[in-house]
C-alpha cells in the first residue's frame, strides 16, 4: 500500500557544506562540512535544524556521513530511550552484520 498521508520531502540522512548560519548557532561554523538529518534534503540547498547537525570527520566521504545518523538514532533510541539499557546488561542482537547491528554492537 501507500504511505498513508503526507511522507513530507524525500531526504533525511544528509552530508553538506554549511553555507549559512542563524545568530543562536555556536557549534557550527560557515564552510564547515557537516552531517546528520535535515528533511528534504535531496535538493541542491537545503535549511535545517542545526540540533540536528555535527562536523564530519575529514577521515569521512560524504557518503559515508549519510549512512550515519538514522542508524545511530535506531540504535540510542531502541537501547537507550526504550530498552533503558544499563552497562553491564545483556541483549540479542540479531542479524548483526548490517549497519544499525553493527552499532548496536558498540552501544
Amino acid at each position: 500500500g501507500l504511505y498513508p498521508g503526507d511522507p513530507g520531502p524525500p531526504g533525511a540522512d544528509c552530508g553538506a557544506t554549511v553555507l549559512g548560519l542563524g545568530d543562536s548557532v555556536k557549534h557550527l561554523h560557515l564552510a564547515d562540512d557537516v552531517f546528520g538529518e535535515s528533511p528534504g534534503c535531496l535538493s541542491t540547498y537545503n535549511t535545517s535544524s542545526a540540533a540536528l547537525l555535527t562536523q564530519k570527520p575529514s577521515s569521512w566521504s560524504y557518503e559515508e556521513a549519510c549512512c550515519m545518523p538514522v542508524i545511530f538514532v535506531t540504535v540510542e533510541e531502541a537501547l537507550g530511550d526504550l530498552a533503558k539499557l544499563k552497562p553491564k546488561e545483556r541483549v540479542l542482537i540479531h542479524a548483526a552484520a548490517g549497519g544499525v547491528g553493527l552499532v548496536a554492537i558498540q552501544y
